[in-house]
């Protein structure tokens, strides 16, 4: 014998039924935001900074947790040299995901070509913590510490980062001007010579004046 419960749960099943995944379906404002995203990249490729602009904060007002939009918009504004803009959308991008190792990456480097070295290395070293294999990350972060002076961790991070990309040019390079401002004539040299030979001009030309008989 079927009980009126029993009967307004099958009623109640029979809507859920009908009413189909609806939970699998984008949201309106989601789809709209990440075409107005593609958009932007559009622009981007083209130089259209402002306009790049423009499309991202039409997608981040569809969708205000559009952390990747924060994260590229505040990339142009760096490219137009709007710093504060940049650090802001950097920092709401963070917000939102702490742990985010592209926003730590960029504002980490935008914090750096400010001088602000201490707040730089903070960034680079949580986004190290979420990418501990990207070299890029390493480099970036052993730079701020060579700019503070302390070559003792400017050379590990160099080390680092090319033992995650032992074909890290830059890295090469980077470790090489460490050693010849500390001294370190023979070590500079073999890192400006493998940097030289993987087609950094600078590198090279650091090499040539290092004197021979100190190489």
């Amino acid at each position: 014998m079927k009980t009126a419960g029993s009967n307004i749960f099958a009623a109640l099943l029979v809507l859920a039924c009908a009413a189909g995944p609806v939970w699998a379906s984008e949201p309106p404002s989601t789809a709209k935001a990440n075409d107005w995203f593609d958009h932007a990249y559009e622009h981007v490729n083209r130089g259209e900074l402002d306009q790049a602009i423009a499309a991202y904060t039409r997608a981040l007002e569809m969708k205000p947790t559009f952390v990747q939009a924060y994260i590229n918009r505040g990339l142009a504004f760096t490219k137009i040299g709007q710093q504060s803009r940049a650090l802001e959308d950097y920092g709401k991008a963070i917000a939102l995901d702490t742990t985010n190792a592209a926003a730590r990456n960029n504002r980490g480097l935008l914090y750096f070509t400010m001088g602000q070295y201490d707040n730089a290395i903070e960034d680079y070293t949580i986004a190290i913590r979420s990418r501990p294999n990207d070299a890029t990350m390493y480099q970036n972060r052993g730079a701020a510490y060579g700019k503070q002076g302390n070559t003792a961790r400017a050379l590990e991070d160099f080390g680092r980062s090319i033992a995650n990309d032992p074909k890290n040019a830059g890295a090469y390079n980077s470790r090489g001007m460490v050693h010849y401002a500390a001294g370190g004539l023979k070590s500079a040299a073999d890192d400006f010579s493998n940097a030289c030979g993987m087609g950094v001009e600078a590198a090279c030309k650091n090499l040539k004046a290092i004197p021979k008989n100190k190489q």
